[in-house]
């Protein structure tokens, strides 16, 4: 009896022990599912923070990069053309935030800024109108005493009863009255506020005409002028009335600066490349110190007497010719005097300007 009952309880001790062996067996298969379902919920997690912080970085980029730093940059290059006088540089538009409010800003800034230069501009220009008034008066005193003599001879012819002498004389009235109409109508025209547009222009045909509105000081004062245009039409792209408003600033210029000296000549010339047209304006003054040659073109700076000039004239030119997309640029010498130097892109043939 003993004996069996030592098998059975040997029975019963490997049966247990079978049964716990299964149950450990079943603990370890459900501890390892539970750590590979931990590990894919790390993995999870870690992925979904991962892709969270891609969005966030590619929300921030489309949206701070793109919208704000993009807007910011336009305005800032917007800004830095405008500053360098460029008038008509573009101020992007658009939203209605902060930025948006600094681009209306930008943009009114530089609307009034463009429209008091050109009133600048025209104000300058009636100053020099108003400088070449004694010479045109004189010049328009020559023909109108011819007209008063041969008016008078005309009379006695016809009281004489010579009317082809009469005749003759009536001929050179009308002539010597449309030569003042003409003068007196390009005046009207350089006084008229000039377009905006960029045409193309006869740069002989506007010398000219420079060159005979300041004809009588120019023979007064004892000037000689060397013209040395090369033979043949010389087109560029510009403006008639506000080149020739350029040449009458430099020209009169010149003019003030040989007032003291002896040999008194104003070389014009122009050479030509493929793409562009350099005007030489020279004379034979002092010339300007090396040390303030760099401050011509600046408004209001004058190196003349208190009440011979505002300073203007250099600087009204300096931006006429930027405007017209060309370069302007001073040389001096204090034994040659001083010369202009102004680049203008070459045109091929002539049109309206």
């Amino acid at each position: 009896l003993l004996a069996e009952n030592r098998k059975l309880v040997q029975s019963l001790q490997d049966e247990l022990a079978a049964d716990v062996e299964a149950v450990n067996a079943q603990a370890r298969g459900a501890a390892t599912r539970s750590a590979e379902f931990l590990n894919r919920t790390k993995l999870t997690f870690a992925a979904a923070a991962v892709g969270s912080i891609v969005i966030s970085i590619l929300v921030v980029w489309l949206y701070v990069g793109r919208n704000l730093v993009g807007r910011i940059t336009a305005l800032d290059a917007s800004m830095r053309r405008i500053a360098r006088g460029d008038l008509k540089a573009d101020v992007p538009s658009g939203g209605s935030d902060e930025i948006a409010d600094m681009a209306d800003a930008l943009r009114t800034f530089r609307d009034t800024l463009s429209e008091t230069q050109a009133e600048l501009v025209q104000a300058g220009k009636l100053a020099a109108l108003g400088q070449l008034s004694a010479g045109i008066a004189h010049e328009l005193n020559q023909p109108l005493a011819a007209i008063r003599s041969r008016a008078h001879s005309a009379r006695v012819l016809l009281e004489r009863r010579r009317p082809a002498g009469a005749r003759d004389n009536l001929m050179s009235i009308s002539s010597l009255a449309a030569r003042m109409a003409s003068k007196i109508n390009h005046l009207k025209t350089l006084a008229r506020k000039p377009s905006s547009q960029i045409g193309i222009v006869d740069l002989g045909a506007v010398v000219a005409e420079a060159l005979d509105i300041l004809q009588a000081r120019i023979k007064d004062e004892g000037v000689t002028v060397i013209n040395r245009l090369p033979r043949g039409e010389i087109f560029v792209k510009g403006g008639a009335i506000r080149l020739e408003q350029v040449l009458l600033n430099i020209i009169g210029n010149a003019l003030d600066a040989m007032g003291n000296v002896r040999r008194r000549a104003l070389t014009i010339a122009a050479t030509q490349t493929r793409d562009d047209v350099v005007i030489q304006i020279a004379d034979t003054g002092p010339g300007i110190d090396a040390a303030i040659a760099e401050q011509v073109f600046d408004p209001f700076f004058t190196t003349k007497d208190v009440g011979e000039g505002l300073g203007l004239g250099l600087s009204i030119s300096y931006n006429i010719i930027k405007d017209l997309g060309g370069t302007i640029k001073v040389g001096s010498d204090s034994k040659k005097g001083t010369t202009f130097l102004i680049s203008l892109a070459r045109a091929a043939e002539m049109a309206p300007a």
